[in-house]
């Protein structure tokens, strides 16, 4: 609020100069207004930043609360028939607390990317096969099978940070997979560009929501429905792919099939990224 009565009170002393009473004291006046537009769009900026980091706050401190909630209540009413479901239940509630702290730890890092991450080339196989491991039990729990094809390919990119972005596409690929189902990992390549695809055989995204699965918080109906999404997932995974000059798209048909695209752009011979 601070910064807007600022922008407000700049704004009227502006207009109430006194008129300009030659050629140099317009061209005075109207670089006034020049550097106040171009001050009042960094401000507005800076507002909106502010605005979007403590709706995600908010957001994620409301997220956390629930599985740290539900792991009380499994210790405090431990009705389980056996101490191995106690245990399992409380694996899962913890694990979802790590997601959600690695979720709000690469985001506070996202403006300042620059000084931690380190681009070189990785076989893209062996940095897939960490990321399934992660998810390893909750494979075996659902029998989801994965199938592997065609990933014996380089990527130039920074190791920690593709491992996130994976992390979040597979998740979200369990997530909406039914027991039983099938997730499918291959990677193309052409001229411009090398891909990676994740495809699952799961729920996949109704067509009304399918241009705002990308945007921050946003979880529609599925995330509604099954109340297991943030809306913070492919959002991180998208703005990161793009702070490390790869791309991420996604189509779905409903009741058939999700995939997505980490799209890897082959550089040019000046050593710039392919436009």
């Amino acid at each position: 609020m601070q910064i807007i009565r600022a922008i407000h009170t700049e704004k009227e002393a502006l207009y109430s100069l006194p008129a300009a009473q030659n050629y140099e004291h317009k061209l005075f006046k109207k670089l006034l207004f020049k550097i106040y537009d171009e001050q009042n769009s960094r401000l507005e900026k800076i507002h909106a930043e502010k605005k979007e980091n403590f709706e995600f706050i908010s957001s994620w401190i409301h997220e956390i609360k629930t599985p740290i909630a539900v792991s009380k209540l499994l210790l405090e009413n431990n009705s389980c028939k056996d101490e191995g479901g106690l245990l399992n239940s409380l694996e899962e509630e913890i694990e979802l607390i790590e997601r959600l702290v690695e979720q709000v730890l690469y985001y506070s890092k996202i403006d300042d990317f620059s000084r931690d991450y380190f681009v070189q080339e990785l076989e893209l196989n062996r940095v897939l096969r960490e990321s399934i491991k992660k998810h390893a039990k909750i494979f075996i729990a659902k029998n989801i099978r994965i199938e592997m094809e065609n990933l014996d390919i380089t990527v130039t990119t920074d190791k920690k940070w593709l491992l996130f972005i994976l992390d979040q596409i597979i998740s979200n690929s369990l997530k909406y997979t039914p027991p039983g189902g099938l997730i499918k990992v291959y990677t193309e390549k052409d001229e411009r560009e090398k891909r990676l695809i994740i495809m699952d055989n799961g729920i996949g995204i109704r067509p009304e929501d399918i241009d705002r699965v990308f945007e921050r918080g946003f979880t529609g109906y599925n995330g509604r429905e099954f109340n297991k999404s943030t809306g913070m997932g492919l959002y991180l995974a998208r703005r990161l792919a793009r702070k490390l000059g790869h791309d991420m798209s996604i189509d779905s048909v409903y009741g058939e099939y999700t995939r997505v695209m980490i799209h890897f752009l082959k550089l040019s011979k000046g050593g710039g990224r392919l436009s």
